[in-house]
């Protein structure tokens, strides 16, 4: 039972953060995207799993990655994905300097909450970004809160 909510959430997880992706990549009447938000670079976290942010004049604007946690309950949450950018959370830039939190709460069709909380911060220049993230996930299962930790997660990514 326990596989099968740690699934679940999994699942969940994916909806909203494609929904969240969708929202990130709206253009505003621009050609092509790169007009209005530059090029894409991409690459790797240290758990391994990707990264691609989009850069507007040499600054970090909107960035994605995956990520995985460990359970209390000792079970693996893996291959998350998220997203950040300006009018998602609170994601904020200073020169080439950017950082980003996200947090959410929802309950899933059979009646279990959960929570989500993220953070991201880097620094972006000349096609070439770094930085950590973080993520903390809070749901229940059958009485019992468990939380599922990240920790922090490097990453970096360039042209």
């Amino acid at each position: 039972m326990r596989l099968f909510t740690i699934a679940r959430f999994g699942v969940y997880a994916v909806i909203v953060t494609i929904g969240l992706l969708h929202l990130a990549s709206r253009g505003e009447g621009a050609s092509t995207p790169d007009e209005v938000h530059g090029p894409w670079i991409s690459g790797q976290t240290s758990q391994g799993y990707g990264v691609g942010a989009r850069m507007e004049r040499s600054r970090v604007v909107k960035i994605g990655l995956g990520w995985g946690a460990r359970c209390s309950n000792g079970l693996p949450l893996h291959d998350q994905r998220a997203a950040f950018s300006e009018g998602i959370g609170r994601f904020e830039r200073r020169g080439a300097r950017f950082g980003g939190e996200f947090g959410g709460s929802d309950v899933w069709p059979d009646g279990t909450p959960y929570v989500l909380r993220a953070r991201v911060v880097g620094a972006g220049r000349d096609g070439e970004a770094h930085g950590t993230a973080a993520f903390t996930a809070v749901y229940d299962d059958r009485g019992r809160r468990v939380t599922c930790d990240s920790g922090p997660i490097r990453w970096s990514a360039r042209r």
